[in-house]
């Protein structure tokens, strides 16, 4: 009588030994053959990502340079010249020399004449005397402007008369 070992229940296929190195990829990736009646995965297409990108970032400059560009337009913080306040008019005082004393009358014509010429309506103007034209003096004017009564910074600019007028009340000119 001869007694043969029990076989384990389970045991592996063993497969041909390839010099070590895992299965490779077949027709149909990841170490399967591809099923039969269908076509093998193409692989992905070199530079598609690339252009992709490209595309994405040429975007994204457009419209940073369309923001900007929008920022110049409306006086954002780029604004030109020097990104003056939204409700600031430019003005000039007729007949001011550096260092010469100006009129309240002076300023006020020449403030009525700066909201005029933006289309306001300005039917009073009361602006104190400036002791000495200099760049940097500011003088507080009241008025009155489509019917509203306003306060307005004129501040000069330029020691020849040159201002910017700067609403302080929120009415509008």
């Amino acid at each position: 009588m001869s007694i043969t070992p029990p076989s384990p229940p389970f045991q592996q296929p063993q497969q041909p030994s390839s010099g070590g190195l895992p299965p490779q990829p077949g027709p149909g990736g990841y170490g399967w053959p591809a099923p039969s009646g269908y076509p093998a995965a193409a692989p992905p297409a070199p530079g598609r990502s690339l252009a992709i990108t490209a595309i994405v970032l040429s975007v994204l400059a457009l419209l940073a340079s369309l923001a900007a560009l929008g920022s110049l337009a409306f006086g954002g913080p780029l604004a030109l010249g020097g990104g003056m306040p939204p409700m600031a008019l430019m003005g000039q005082i007729e007949g001011a020399k550096p260092g010469a004393r100006v009129s309240g009358g002076a300023i006020g014509a020449a403030v009525q004449s700066a909201i005029r010429e933006d289309g306001g309506s300005v039917t009073a103007v009361q602006c104190p005397d400036i002791a000495a034209l200099a760049e940097g003096s500011v003088a507080m004017c009241s008025l009155t402007a489509d019917g509203l009564n306003e306060k307005v910074l004129v501040v000069l600019e330029h020691p020849t008369g040159e201002f910017v007028l700067v609403e302080l009340d929120a009415g509008g000119f």
